[in-house]
């Protein structure tokens, strides 16, 4: 088993780049505006359909070439009055169209009504008043008010002088919140958690990043699977061995003077022999069932033969926070360095409780050592581009700037050896380590930093995924993972899950640096 893990950096959901934004009036459009924009079509209304109509799906489970094989056959059949052979016929290719038909209908109506923006109504500032209307009637250039809890509807960027913390987990799977300052873009299909402000709209209807989300997801593009292929295959060649044989059939009627009845009988009956119709009936079931048992866990089926593709799986890629663990920390341990306990302690918890935006990280902490309520000096909330937040308080008659962040991104905050080695061996037993340092400079300044501590937290790994890891396996699956995490942690937690790592390690930039064939 061969395993790479490559680790990204994260720093939020990717934007178009586009000129830097002034700042618009407050009062936002004028009537006359809005109504110059709605008749130009510069509305955020879309029509929300799948790529698949119901005339597709129809037309592909009606329009085969089995079912035109069989359908002629009950036609001559017909017409001979052989009803009891009608009937049989008839009940095969019938089960087989309407097992697809039914499977295929549910799935459009499931993505049909798949949809990134959830809010219905959004609170827009015209004319200087805010009025509530329709996600749909929002136009470019549009003023949105923004509150926490309110989903950013349309791409845009911030027109608010307060900063305001965005989460985009749904559009790029890290749950850790970004802050957004003025003229910052903001994408839709992300929602504001704290702070308040407004944002201007710029990427509206199909052109807004949620949008072209949702349309990549309803995409239906047709595969055969492996077995679909082979079923096809062998229909194709026998039909073409029918047409021969019909042919035959009708030269020896011809010769032997049998009358038209006769005749059609023993053409139908050498169809019948050399149609497969229930081995496509046994497998349109089978799909059927796997589609169902799916369904009943939460999978979503948008063609049957998907189910039989997914045994043709041999490389999983999968993210490590919230697939292998809980997406939860877990409080493991405090490492104080030279400083006695109880006054890192102390600064700890003034730390956690003048934070006012927290995270995962945060929260893991805060089990332990509940924050003592204080008002920040200064405040640098996190951010996943730089892996750091600090604040300013006051520590008796005093006042310090508190760190907390990754080791390797606290830059000023030089390691000792021993340190070094101390941080070394607990990622090596797959620990997350936090680094709390202090400083007497002003934020973000960062002279005359000291290391307190570390804080060492752990990934809560989910109950059933060492189960999941050896079913892969056991299969000669290979597993990778991609995080934006440290790769020896990475690593660690994977083997605790029980992943066999045979392979390498490979980072970001490396990535970056590869030629494209051998990235390929």
């Amino acid at each position: 088993m061969t395993l790479r893990i490559d680790t990204k950096e994260s720093s939020g959901a990717s934007a178009p780049k586009t000129s830097s934004p002034t700042q618009p009036a407050r009062t936002g459009l004028s009537q006359a505006e809005v109504d110059q924009r709605i008749n130009a079509g510069q509305t955020n209304n879309i029509e929300h359909l799948t790529t698949r109509t119901a005339a597709g799906i129809l037309r592909s489970n009606i329009f085969t070439l089995f079912n035109a094989v069989l359908a002629s056959a009950i036609v001559a059949l017909l017409l001979i009055r052989a009803y009891n052979d009608v009937v049989f016929l008839a009940a095969v290719t019938l089960a087989n169209v309407l097992a697809g038909i039914v499977s295929e209908f549910r799935a459009k109506r499931a993505l049909d009504r798949l949809s990134l923006l959830a809010q219905r109504e959004v609170t827009v500032i015209r004319g200087g008043h805010e009025q509530l209307i329709p996600v749909q009637q929002v136009v470019k250039d549009e003023l949105i008010a923004l509150h926490p809890g309110d989903s950013i509807i349309a791409d845009g960027h911030l027109v608010s002088p307060s900063p305001i913390g965005i989460d985009e987990s749904l559009l790029t799977g890290e749950s850790d919140v970004v802050t957004k300052k003025l003229n910052d873009p903001l994408l839709s299909g992300s929602f504001c958690v704290s702070g308040t402000g407004s944002y201007v709209a710029t990427g509206i209807g199909a052109q807004s990043h949620a949008n072209v989300l949702m349309a990549e997801a309803k995409t239906y593009k047709f595969t055969r699977s492996p077995l679909e292929n082979i079923v096809a295959g062998l229909v194709q060649t026998l039909t073409i061995t029918m047409g021969v044989l019909v042919v035959l059939l009708i030269f020896a009627g011809y010769i032997k003077h049998m009358s038209l009845a006769a005749g059609i009988l023993s053409i139908v009956t050498a169809v019948k022999a050399l149609v497969p119709e229930g081995l496509v009936l046994i497998t349109t079931l089978a799909f059927s069932l796997a589609a169902a048992r799916a369904a009943t866990r939460q999978v979503l089926v948008q063609k049957l033969s998907s189910v039989e593709a997914l045994s043709h799986v041999t490389t999983l890629c999968f993210d490590k926070t919230g697939t292998l663990g809980t997406n939860r920390l877990l409080f493991e341990r405090l490492e104080v360095f030279t400083m006695p306990r109880a006054e890192v302690v102390e600064r700890l918890e003034l730390l956690v409780g003048a934070t006012r935006e927290k995270n995962r990280t945060l929260d893991a902490i805060e089990s332990t050592f509940p924050g003592k309520k204080n008002v920040p000096i200064e405040e640098q909330a996190f951010s996943s581009e730089i892996k750091t937040s600090a604040v300013r308080v006051r520590v008796g008659e005093a006042e310090v700037s508190l760190w907390l962040g990754a080791p390797e991104a606290l830059r000023a905050a030089a390691l000792t050896p021993v340190q070094q080695t101390m941080l070394e061996g607990l990622r090596r037993d797959g620990l997350r380590v936090v680094l709390l340092a202090a400083t007497e400079s002003h934020i973000p300044q960062q002279e005359g930093m000291m290391n307190l501590a570390f804080i060492v937290l752990r990934d809560e790994l989910r109950t059933d995924v060492q189960g999941a890891i050896s079913f892969y396996q056991s299969r000669d699956v290979r597993l990778k993972v991609l995080s934006g995490d440290n790769a020896e942690t990475v690593a660690a937690v994977a083997r605790q899950a029980g992943m066999a790592i045979t392979g390498s390690i490979v980072n970001g930039p490396e990535l970056e640096a590869m030629p494209e064939k051998e990235f390929a």
